[in-house]
Parts: structure tokens; sequence; C-alpha cells
């Protein structure tokens, strides 16, 4: 195998292997988005892999507003607040998918009018 394809395919069994390793529930979800607000409010030093998962889980779900409707002015800050606190008020389901909850959250906090 040439050494180029040997260095991509390390870095792609890498990668797929710290995929893997993240926690998809609503859990590692409330945990992550909280590192991020707190870093970017100054209260905590920034944890890169936090934030970048947080922020990542948030604009892969920003492509389905078919189901929510997130007004154009909304700032990044305000869907990170929104969706903590919305996992805040509902504990018991953190054990559920983190996608499904942030569509579950932006649903409830950003509906769309009725048509």
């Amino acid at each position: 195998m040439k050494p180029i394809v040997s260095i991509i395919l390390c870095c792609h069994l890498l990668l797929f292997a710290e995929t893997q390793a993240v926690a998809n529930d609503g859990h590692s979800l409330k945990r992550q988005c909280g590192v991020a607000i707190a870093a970017m409010q100054g209260e905590q030093e920034a944890d890169q892999k936090a934030i970048t998962l947080c922020v990542g889980r948030l604009s892969g779900i920003m492509s389905l507003q078919t189901f929510y409707c997130v007004p154009e002015d909304t700032l990044l800050d305000d869907l990170m607040m929104n969706l903590y606190n919305w996992l805040d008020a509902h504990p018991s389901r953190l054990d559920e998918n983190a996608s499904v909850l942030i569509i579950e959250a932006f649903s409830e906090t950003y509906p769309c009018p009725q048509q």
C-alpha cells in the first residue's frame, strides 16, 4: 500500500473511532452545550471538543427546518441557550438520542406558524 493511502486510511479510522466514542444522548448534548455556553460567557475555559460537538450537532440539525421555524436573525448563542434550557426542563428525556431531542426542543421553542 502506498504511504499516502495508508495515512489517509489511518486518519479515517481514527476519526471513526473518535466519533464512535462520543455518546449521542441528551446527557452528553447538555454537557457539551453547557460547556460551550459557559465558555462563550467567559465563565469557563473553552473546551474545543465540547464546543465543536455542540455546534456541529446544531448545524447538522438546522437543515431540517421543516419541523420548526427558527427566525433568520437568531444567534447561535440563543439556539444553544434555548436548547440547554429545554434539556434542563426535560430531565427524564436525557437518555434519548441527541438529534431527536434537538428537533423536539426546536419544534417547541420555534414553532412554525399555522398555514
